[in-house]
């Protein structure tokens, strides 16, 4: 069986930087093939991409009860349930469009 880790660990970086595009479809992508999975947060999330993705996602606040393991890469998309893609991958755009969509978007645009 193909092991992986089933925890991401967001807002690290820049806790004045919204939840960014890249990060989202890392974990949709990841939700898609897998199911529902956990996201450990240095600093709360916030911005479109994390509405998004927020109802689907167990948020964890306290980064010092992480997981034994390391947390799953960001910056890729999974296309597969055991296949996992990088940003520098020729076939990332690809793959990644197809999460790069917001319906609530849609409809507010669309009035």
């Amino acid at each position: 069986m193909f092991e992986r880790p089933r925890w991401y660990l967001v807002g690290d970086a820049d806790p004045d930087r919204p939840f960014g595009i890249d990060d989202y479809i890392t974990i949709a992508s990841d939700i898609v093939h897998h199911g529902r999975c956990d996201v450990w947060a240095a600093s709360l999330p916030y911005g479109m991409w994390w509405q998004e993705l927020r109802p689907q996602v167990e948020l964890h606040r306290d980064v010092t009860r992480t997981p034994d393991s390391e947390p799953a890469e960001l910056q890729g998309v999974w296309i597969a349930a055991e296949e996992f893609i990088g940003q520098s991958h020729p076939d990332y755009q690809r793959h990644a469009r197809r999460y790069v969509q917001a319906p609530w978007l849609d409809a507010a645009l669309s009035h």
